[in-house]
């Protein structure tokens, strides 16, 4: 949530920002002319001038930077920076306005907490999605102005301040409420993304999530992330899970799928991906070290992994007070050897789940035909 938080700010200040400076620019330039002359120059033109070259150096910046070019950590670090150099910038124009209220005659005084308001504002408006930065830029840039006012300023002035304050508290409401809202909106796309991405019955992640994982694992793989562990698939089939819907029902069926989701989460660990990939199909990505486990399919990592799979289902399931009995098959592949997509690896790992169904078979009839328990 944070990650995407910081990249939507991030979108925003780059249409937005570019806009707050030249708005602050403008605003700067007016308030130098607007100015009494009595000010002292240093006060009158100088601080001005420093306003409105900083804000053209981050115009530029800003102009730079493109909206889907940052990383998470990037963004955030972006949209901080912006907030602590726009309340700087709002802070220092807003002490300039106060010492030349004070200065200025009575006929034009009432311009500079003008300029002072509408240069706050701008970049407060231009950070609207970053409601810290926005409240910040208020709080600086408002201050010293209005409190100024109230204290030095006659009838007239004091209504001004109030004014300004009362405005600035119902911008900073509005801008908290409207934070919450996409907050909110952020975290119900969060909510429908993982939920596209993860099977409702078993809480596994889907076939999705899985080929993205995939892709993960194998750009890492390339670009040297992991030097010796490659991908591995392992496809999984329930054997005798069938006759369970036809005997017992569908509630029953499915509280098994659930024990079966549970008993593979367990039996692989942290550090692989279980998926569902059908009705009663399921899958394991994991990655393997070939060159420290020498042996079948690149390693006996993978194989021993086979094997405790199937060791979690000899067992038999408790489901709507039924006594059930599920086996399983699987067959394995690695990456690159037996494919280098995701399909080619799922198809080389379901040609050997299904040998291995053969075989069950096979032994099964012997076994029926008074033959050896082992071919």
């Amino acid at each position: 949530m944070r990650e995407a938080l910081a990249l939507e700010q991030y979108r925003a200040l780059v249409t937005q920002a570019p806009l707050g400076y030249i708005a602050l620019i403008t605003m700067s330039i007016i308030a130098i002319s607007a100015a009494s002359p009595s000010v002292h120059p240093l006060t009158r033109i100088f601080l001005p001038c420093v306003l409105i070259a900083v804000a053209a150096y981050r115009l530029v910046v800003w102009l730079r930077r493109k909206p889907d070019a940052a990383t998470p950590a990037q963004a955030a670090k972006a949209v901080a920076n912006a907030g602590i150099i726009s309340t700087i910038m709002a802070g220092c124009g807003s002490i300039w306005g106060a010492y030349s209220w004070a200065s200025a005659p009575e006929h034009t005084s009432v311009l500079i907490p003008t300029i002072v308001t509408l240069s706050t504002l701008t970049p407060v408006l231009a950070q609207s999605m970053c409601v810290r930065n926005s409240i910040a830029n208020l709080i600086a840039g408002i201050t010293p102005i209005a409190l100024t006012m109230a204290v030095a300023g006659d009838t007239a002035d004091r209504l001004v301040a109030t004014l300004i304050v009362v405005t600035s508290l119902y911008l900073g409401s509005a801008l908290t409420q409207q934070s919450h809202r996409m907050v909110a909106l952020l975290s119900l796309e969060h909510v429908m993304r993982e939920e596209a991405k993860s099977d409702p019955l078993t809480g596994l992640v889907n076939h999705r999530a899985l080929s993205d994982r995939f892709t993960a694992l194998i750009e890492d793989a390339r670009s040297g992330g992991m030097t010796h562990e490659r991908p591995a698939l392992i496809q999984i089939d329930l054997d005798g899970f069938k006759p369970v819907n036809k005997m017992h029902g569908h509630a029953t069926g499915d509280e098994v799928l659930r024990q079966v989701a549970d008993r593979l989460r367990r039996a692989v660990g942290k550090g692989a991906t279980v998926c569902r990939v059908g009705g009663d199909e399921f899958a394991i990505l994991t990655t393997t070290d070939p060159e420290h486990d020498a042996g079948v399919a690149g390693g006996r990592q993978l194989p021993d992994l086979c094997a405790r799979v199937h060791a979690a289902f000899d067992a038999p399931f408790q489901a709507s007070g039924h006594h059930v009995v599920v086996g399983i098959s699987t067959g394995y592949a690695q990456w690159p050897q037996d494919g280098r997509t995701l399909d080619e690896m799922t198809g080389t790992a379901d040609r050997r789940l299904i040998a291995a169904k053969d075989v069950q078979r096979r032994r099964a009839s012997m076994r029926a035909f008074g033959g050896p328990a082992l071919i």
